[in-house]
């Protein structure tokens, strides 16, 4: 296979474009993993860029997100999800949000999806059944920064790269 092989991969009603073998890395970033609703995940992204702020720090204007596992609870969803922000400097620890050195991905599929940010939870779970079908590591999410913006609603469309591990 070509190293940029593109292929089209539909899961439900969702198409996304995929790239093969793409490598993902970055040092300095700060990161939280906590069990949380949809919802949650703005509100510690919210955090994130205070805990930022505080130590005089910039993000480079990308935010990971891991999903490790997906709970249904009276029909709400709730995952155990790392979020991830690259940043221009060491910051140190504080409380539930760590300091990581290196974060590498290689060996992945990058696929890019664009859609309302509605539709994150769609596509977080449909690739969450797809990744556990093929016996795949956790997806890592890679979203522009506005996401995490308060005056960004939930219709306004938004890219994002979506890397599986082989």
């Amino acid at each position: 296979m070509s190293l940029n092989y593109i292929t089209e991969a539909k899961f439900k009603k969702v198409v996304f474009m995929i790239l093969e073998y793409e490598k993902l890395s970055f040092t300095n970033l700060m990161s939280v993993r906590k069990v949380m609703s949809y919802k949650d995940i703005k509100n510690e992204i919210d955090n994130l860029s205070k805990i930022i702020k505080k130590y005089n720090a910039e993000s480079l204007g990308f935010i990971f997100a891991r999903p490790y596992d997906i709970t249904e609870i009276d029909s709400n969803k709730y995952f155990d999800m790392e979020i991830l922000v690259p940043v221009d400097k060491k910051i140190p620890d504080f409380r539930d949000y760590k300091f990581i050195d290196n974060f590498n991905l290689i060996n992945a599929f990058k696929i890019t999806h664009t859609d309302s940010a509605d539709s994150l939870q769609e596509v977080l779970s449909d690739i969450g059944e797809y990744t556990s079908s093929k016996n795949l590591n956790p997806a890592t999410f890679v979203i522009d920064a506005s996401y995490g913006s308060s005056y960004m609603s939930l219709s306004d469309e938004l890219e994002i790269d979506i890397y599986i591990s082989m």
